[in-house]
């Protein structure tokens, strides 16, 4: 019988745990067929672990163990990497100096940072944004400094609106490089947390990226950001992966994290079981190691088993459940017709602002009134399929708003330690 997923999964975490037993793994490894390493193969990429499998397996000088073809595109995959990546620091080189050159501090964060400063290559981490925090007063002028580089934003932005519900400007583009997020917080000002971004900044630490001397969050802070953004804003549908960048700055900074600092920054933030839940599974999946008298003093109260289970099924989610929006996972559980009316006119019909952004078209032209037709058809492009399948019963798309449910009820776990 070949491996089944979850077998593989846990396979691929022994692997990737670096007190692994070798000989233990290599007596492990000898034994699968080629369809088990073609398992192997699927879920590490599914969960974009492929290319620190690669380099463990390489590290430990078992790479002749894989089938010659899975050791071949790991390897020209890695390769493909690296040059992209060395690709996006150039432009972001080009960046922060020019933001430098004009005084204006930066703190870069998740994937520009860690791509150099946490795991040992390049190569080794997939990033495809350059996200920058500035200070809010200096977002305008970074922005003309950033179109002077002949970068563009995305869509509409008004620098006089409050934008409480969104954390950086619209994407800059620019053709042939990478997309670049300007930041003046590091989660939205509606959020149901209390970021305090000063302190951040009062404890940012100044290092290196793509040659140029910046600032990054100080340890403490960097752990917070990472879990904030992998549990509680994305859900944990980024897979195991971003677990395992907080398990790499652990490994980095092992000794030097300040947990009684990092306990004080949850509570201020308000984001102690988002910090708990985050950090009990990085434990449990990559075998960091996390004082257990932290973890037991970040949550006051017992917590019930089924939220970290909850969890666990997000991050190992099958590949049957369809993907779908909270709203229409919201429309599945209403059972009053008006209320779900009222639902879907919602969507439709949103605020001028949210069009405009949406539609980078003025919110106080009339032109934003025949884009709510745009805005239906898009809709039922988009979703059409997965409204017909709830109507159906289809059960990928039940599946789906399991999913969202699952994700829904930990959020408003997460959000009740505020």
């Amino acid at each position: 019988m070949s491996m089944q997923q979850e077998d593989a999964v846990g396979l691929v975490c022994s692997i990737l745990n670096p007190v692994s037993d070798k000989a233990a793994l290599v007596e492990t490894l000898g034994q699968l067929s080629a369809e088990d390493w073609r398992m192997l193969h699927e879920v590490a990429f599914k969960h974009g672990l492929h290319l620190l499998l690669y380099h463990r397996l390489k590290e430990a000088g078992l790479l002749m163990v894989m089938p010659e073809s899975c050791r071949e595109y790991l390897r020209e995959h890695f390769l493909a990497v690296t040059a992209r990546n060395m690709k996006i620091l150039h432009h972001a080189g080009k960046i922060l100096q020019v933001l430098r050159n004009h005084g204006v501090e930066v703190i870069v964060l998740k994937g520009l940072y860690l791509v150099e400063n946490i795991y040992p290559s390049i190569g080794l981490r997939v990033f495809g944004d350059v996200d920058l925090l500035l200070r809010r007063a200096d977002v305008d002028g970074g922005l003309e400094l950033l179109r002077s580089l002949g970068y563009q934003l995305s869509t509409w932005y008004d620098p006089q609106d409050p934008n409480r519900d969104i954390k950086h400007l619209p994407p800059l583009i620019k053709e042939d490089a990478p997309m670049v997020e300007l930041h003046w917080n590091i989660l939205e000002e509606d959020a149901p947390f209390d970021i305090r971004i000063d302190d951040l900044w009062s404890r940012a630490q100044p290092v290196k990226v793509a040659g140029v001397d910046v600032l990054a969050p100080g340890i403490e802070d960097l752990i917070l950001h990472l879990a904030i953004h992998a549990s509680y804003q994305h859900g944990f549908r980024g897979g195991i992966r971003p677990l395992y960048d907080i398990a790499a700055v652990l490994q980095k900074w092992q000794g030097q994290v300040q947990w009684d600092q990092l306990a004080l920054t949850a509570r201020e933030w308000g984001t102690e079981r988002v910090l708990w839940l985050t950090l009990s599974l990085v434990t449990e999946v990559t075998g960091a190691e996390v004082p257990t008298d932290f973890l037991r003093g970040l949550v006051a109260e017992a917590v019930d088993p089924c939220i970290i289970q909850d969890a666990r099924e997000l991050l190992f989610a099958s590949e049957g459940a369809a993907t779908l929006t909270p709203d229409l996972a919201a429309l599945q559980r209403l059972r009053n017709p008006v209320a779900k009316v009222r639902l879907v006119l919602s969507r439709i019909f949103l605020p001028r602002r949210l069009m405009a952004m949406q539609y980078n078209v003025d919110p106080r032209s009339l032109k934003v009134y025949g884009y709510y037709a745009v805005r239906l058809r898009d809709l039922l492009r988009l979703h059409g399929r997965s409204g017909w399948g709830m109507l159906r019963g289809d059960e990928a798309v039940l599946a789906g708003v399991d999913r969202e449910e699952t994700n829904g009820r930990l959020g408003e776990w997460m959000e009740r330690g505020k």
